[in-house]
């Protein structure tokens, strides 16, 4: 899958929590907005992009890539990526109605952390490196202005395989695919007289 793929994945996970203007805020669906967020973290940053609260905003962070090599699979190239929803309540009330409230209608920063891991956390998506799923990687206090906004960080992880030159033909030689093996184990050991106790095994690989 392409990086602007799993965003988009990403993107449209985190949205299914944003509510319906009919309906008004739920518990599934407590935020009155979800974007994106570029750059730094800033009280700045956050009015310019938060035309409502509370806000989830979704910022790629950046990735890794990891070398993997296994006798069976091969060599793989893997890419670590890494994205934050980042998570904003407007609240000028007391610090408990920023951070615990349980009320649907006015939801609390630890209610819209849940909100966020219950979308994103476990998310499966296509081409993920031997079909890893969306890990949370991490929750915590992002940004604190006390009596205006408060912003928490979840952390998420996706691998997935790395896009890489396709191998041309002379690049590849005149190798052959690997279609069966045999073989003979001895059920006594080394030096038994014949006729010695042993099994054949042949496996067959489907084409």
């Amino acid at each position: 899958m392409s990086l602007a793929a799993l965003d988009a994945a990403l993107y449209a996970a985190l949205s299914a929590t944003q509510w319906i203007t009919a309906s008004g805020p739920t518990t599934a669906r407590p935020f009155a907005l979800v974007g994106r967020y570029a750059g730094e973290l800033s009280v700045d940053g956050i009015r310019e992009t938060c035309a409502q609260y509370p806000a989830a905003l979704l910022r790629y962070d950046g990735g890794g890539s990891t070398r993997t090599v296994d006798a069976v699979e091969g060599v793989d190239d893997t890419g670590t990526e890494a994205w934050t929803a980042l998570v904003a309540v407007e609240e000028p009330r007391e610090i408990d109605d920023a951070i615990a409230a349980t009320d649907a209608q006015v939801p609390g920063a630890l209610a819209l952390i849940d909100a966020v891991l219950l979308a994103l956390n476990g998310l499966v998506f296509d081409e993920a490196w031997r079909d890893r799923r969306v890990r949370v990687v991490g929750y915590a206090p992002a940004l604190i202005a006390r009596g205006t906004v408060y912003v928490y960080a979840v952390r998420f992880e996706a691998r997935r395989e790395l896009p890489q030159a396709p191998m041309t033909v002379a690049q590849a030689g005149n190798g052959q695919d690997l279609t069966s093996i045999t073989a003979e184990t001895d059920l006594v050991g080394p030096g038994t007289p014949a006729p010695d106790a042993s099994v054949a095994i042949a496996i067959d690989f489907l084409t």
